[in-house]
């Protein structure tokens, strides 16, 4: 916060329930719930960009209990049963609800933003890994 105040950017919180467009995308905050208590990475926001044509699920740094949380919630929402692009929630790394999620969702395309050496395999729990964060930059045509 000290930081974006010293170079004069607003911040806005968002958590689960708020909604704004973009032009012709849907961003959809999914999680955390207000008030959630939970470590920092629990507390990252997940969000569903819905465009014309295709859609994303970026679940940043999320860990076991905030996957625990958004599932059932997840479950209740038609929109998330196919994205084009998931976003490996913690770097790619296992927990009990990533299989879940990735049953969930279908998506077509597993993004991965972690250090090149983990996980060392081209694909994450049977979807193929088709991005990395160190393979440069990556684009979305919603």
């Amino acid at each position: 916060r000290a930081l974006a105040q010293t170079h004069g950017v607003s911040l806005e919180e968002w958590s689960e329930g708020r909604i704004a467009q973009w032009g012709a995308v849907t961003l959809r905050a999914l999680h955390p719930p207000h008030g959630f208590k939970a470590s920092e990475n629990d507390l990252t926001l997940v969000m569903h960009l819905q465009g014309p044509r295709h859609s994303a699920l970026l679940t940043g740094d999320i860990e076991e209990k905030g996957l625990k949380g958004l599932l059932p919630k997840m479950r209740e929402m038609p929109p998330l049963r196919r994205v084009a692009v998931l976003t490996a929630p913690h770097h790619g790394s296992r927990n009990r609800h990533a299989r879940e999620l990735l049953e969930l969702t279908q998506p077509a395309e597993v993004w991965l933003s972690a250090r090149p050496k983990f996980p060392k395999e081209s694909v994450w729990l049977g979807f193929p890994l088709l991005r990395r964060s160190w393979e440069g930059e990556w684009e979305l045509g919603l």
